[in-house]
């Protein structure tokens, strides 16, 4: 993944997913940018969050990640060389920052991923 090109507006309240973290279990708000639901699905350590947002009936899931309260499409993360892959679910992100994720395939198979961070 590489650098953030832009941030997102927040959505309406009633649409924001919360987060716990750390001891005290403080909830935070998380955006759904362009969405209409969705859900966290993990949260590594470091508090960086996964999950999916849906974008209406007509309209794919999209992989999520929150940095802080901002979501974030996954597949705007991308290299130049994965430009064009739709990541349409986040699973789960370890202590280093990797996320598994899915793509459908044209075919409509469901196809696994491993994204790894690129140091900054």
């Amino acid at each position: 993944m590489s650098g953030i090109t832009g941030t997102p507006p927040p959505s309406p309240p009633s649409r924001q997913g919360r987060r716990r973290s750390g001891r005290r279990g403080r909830r935070t708000a998380l955006s759904s940018p362009g969405g209409i639901g969705g859900a966290a699905r993990a949260i590594n350590e470091r508090d960086q969050i996964v999950g999916f947002q849906g974008r209406g009936l007509s309209n794919p899931e999209r992989a999520i990640t929150w940095y802080g309260s901002t979501g974030y499409q996954l597949d705007t993360l991308l290299d130049d060389e994965s430009r064009g892959i739709v990541i349409n679910d986040a699973l789960d992100i370890n202590d280093h920052g990797q996320i598994l994720a899915t793509t459908v395939l044209s075919n409509g198979t469901r196809q696994p991923l491993l994204l790894t961070p690129r140091p900054c």
